[in-house]
């Protein structure tokens, strides 16, 4: 994924936590985590400006998939620009509304009539609009303040939209005597308020006008932080004119498309502020790759110390919640954890944060190793991204599913010019339409898809304690079939290739014991590194929430002993999402991944010295079979 991300929406300042698996776009020549959790290589290859880093943080998959479909100049993505909710919008208004609001508004049934000619509505689709005005106008367009002025039957039909099915004193059957104003808004309250305003411009958003246009579109993105997406942003003529990535907690980039070549592009400014925590063993902990940053970034400078240290310090309050602390590997005792050694190194870096000074930021030696130093960097970004979209043959009408290759730069002010950084990454993506998707808690019958499955695996290996050194890297792209079954709450998908391991996967929606993904018939791959643990087959369990999947550690993954300060790790994750009409699914997209970071000993000696990484990722689109 994108080391870096420019900001679509400009905050005052935003500072933002140095997330553990993100590629270390800094420069530092620092491992966030040494452990190598999940992919392979930390992303830095000591500012060789022709290097090249294609390695997998957060489950990125290296850029050598088979181009199975082309970008072709005029439609980047398989989904139409445009498309009809005009249907959905009726069923919706027909379902919440009394049977008669169509001819009390000038429509009945059989005939178009108006029964006024200054308010009545020509036709169904002119009346839907009618009920979601009113929506907008209460809910969208005004504060709370103003409830107290709303038309009571106006306000009546668009609470009953928002999901409102027994009103105060009955009055959905009898408003004329009952509803008044005040038993209307009786129940709300300003909280109350917020939350039907929220849901009000997304049903807005999504049956309002009868059109919804490809912005109305969300590509899940396969990251680490399980939020991530792509939208796309168009011009006055409905072509796509930028691409943009959400990576959650107001991270965003936004790429603006070259239509000459249709690639988007991007050149952001980046401030960093940083300091090195974890490099003296009496404090607390001693890493032999040189500490771990905690690291504030912004879109402008800041000359507030009180902010930075501020913003430092949430970011080290989240390091020290999620255990991410521990990955500094040594303690106070020669290099071995003590009881207590994290508490020690957290309240001795809250002491430094707190200490800062502004003149402590005038230092840019970010290459510095040796002992605990704060740094102030800027970071030049220039990306280059590539979206391929693999559902057109297939003539997906709702949704999308494929891969984007990224190509970045790097360039710091605290180098020399021309030292920069160059890494490419692939990651894959899933989704569609949000007017036309379906929450399957509300599918009932059985259905089948069929489709194609496309992705790489990638293995890497490399030095424990020297950060890509001695690095070795293969991948191999993946394109097979994909059947996929909802029965009774949950969805069976399995994805069969002819040069690797048959992907299986079982995602309850109500019960997390049966979730798991299985890897069978291993005998087909010709090179064992591509095999989890040597093995033909392969079960990981224990999904922990409702689309991740974790390996027990025990029963997975080989510790190696303390001395080698590596307990392996493995990760995954999987998403299937269903589009249709009138809440009928006729496709269906998604994403697998698996990813598994082990030591092992290769020279025999017992030295763990060694990390192999094996990450998977592949995305897929399938059509409903009658």
């Amino acid at each position: 994924m994108p080391g870096f991300m420019s900001f679509i929406i400009i905050f005052d300042i935003i500072c933002l936590r140095w997330r553990r698996r993100r590629r270390d776009s800094s420069g530092i020549g620092l491992s966030p985590d040494t452990n190598n959790s999940a992919g392979g290589g930390n992303g830095t290859n000591n500012g060789n400006e022709n290097d090249e880093n294609t390695g997998g943080e957060g489950g990125n998959i290296p850029s050598t998939l088979p181009e199975i479909t082309s970008a072709d100049g005029t439609t980047i993505t398989a989904m139409p620009y445009a498309v009809s909710t005009e249907a959905e919008a009726t069923k919706l208004v027909e379902e919440s509304l009394d049977s008669d609001f169509y001819s009390k508004n000038g429509v009945t049934l059989s005939s178009v009539q108006f029964q006024n000619t200054k308010q009545g509505c020509a036709n169904k689709d002119e009346c839907n609009k009618v009920a979601f005005g009113r929506m907008k106008k209460y809910f969208i367009d005004q504060d709370f303040k103003q409830l107290a002025a709303a038309d009571p039957d106006e306000l009546r039909d668009a609470l009953l939209l928002l999901g409102y099915t027994e009103l105060p004193n009955n009055c959905k059957k009898d408003h004329k005597n009952n509803c008044t104003l005040a038993h209307l808004t009786g129940s709300i309250n300003e909280t109350v308020f917020n939350e039907l305003k929220e849901k009000a411009r997304k049903e807005y958003e999504n049956y309002g006008s009868g059109i919804v246009t490809l912005e109305n579109a969300v590509l899940h993105f396969n990251d680490e932080t399980e939020d991530a997406y792509v939208r796309f942003s168009l011009d006055k003529n409905n072509k796509i004119k930028s691409m943009i990535i959400d990576y959650g907690d107001e991270d965003k980039e936004e790429l603006i498309r070259d239509s000459k070549d249709d690639k988007f592009k991007g050149d952001v400014k980046r401030y960093q502020y940083g300091i090195v925590i974890g490099v003296d063993c009496e404090k607390g902990a001693c890493s032999p790759a040189g500490g771990r940053p905690i690291v504030c970034e912004s879109d402008e400078k800041i000359t507030d110390i009180n902010i930075i240290k501020e913003k430092l310090l949430e970011n080290l309050q989240e390091e020290y919640d999620d255990g991410d602390l521990e990955s500094l590997h040594g303690g106070t005792n020669g290099g071995q954890w003590q009881e207590g050694d994290i508490e020690k190194l957290f309240d001795y870096s809250k002491e430094r944060i707190n200490a800062l000074t502004m003149d402590d930021f005038n230092r840019t030696d970010m290459d510095n190793l040796t002992e605990e130093h704060t740094y102030y960097n800027e970071v030049t970004v220039r990306s280059l991204a590539k979206y391929n979209s693999y559902a057109k043959d297939m003539k997906l009408a709702y949704s999308d599913f494929g891969n984007i290759e990224f190509d970045e730069t790097f360039s710091h002010s605290s180098r020399e010019p021309g030292n920069s950084e160059r890494i490419k990454t692939t990651g894959v993506f899933a989704g569609g339409y949000e007017a036309k998707h379906i929450d399957p808690s509300l599918i009932k019958e059985e259905l089948n898809f069929k489709g194609r499955a496309v992705g790489s695996v990638m293995y890497s290996e490399e030095d424990n304690f020297v950060a890509s050194a001695n690095v070795v890297e293969k991948a191999l792209p993946l394109d097979g079939e994909l059947n996929l079954n909802f029965k009774n709450g949950q969805d069976t998908l399995n994805a069969k290739f002819n040069n690797w391991y048959d992907v299986t996967v079982t995602n309850n929606l109500s019960d997390s014991s049966k979730r798991d993904i299985a890897f069978s018939n291993g005998d087909k791959i010709s090179d064992s590194d591509f095999k989890f643990r040597g093995q033909d087959t392969y079960v990981v369990t224990d999904m922990k929430g409702e689309k991740q999947i974790r390996a027990d550690g025990d029963a997975h993954i080989l510790e190696g002993p303390a001395t080698s300060y590596v307990t392996g790790s493995s990760e995954g994750n999987v998403r299937i999402d269903y589009y249709g009409d009138l809440g009928k699914p006729s496709e269906a997209t998604g994403y697998v991944g698996y990813s598994e970071s082990r030591p092992f000993q290769s020279t025999g000696s017992g030295d763990y010295d060694r990390i192999k990484d094996l990450d998977m990722q592949i995305s897929f689109g399938a059509k409903k079979q009658k």
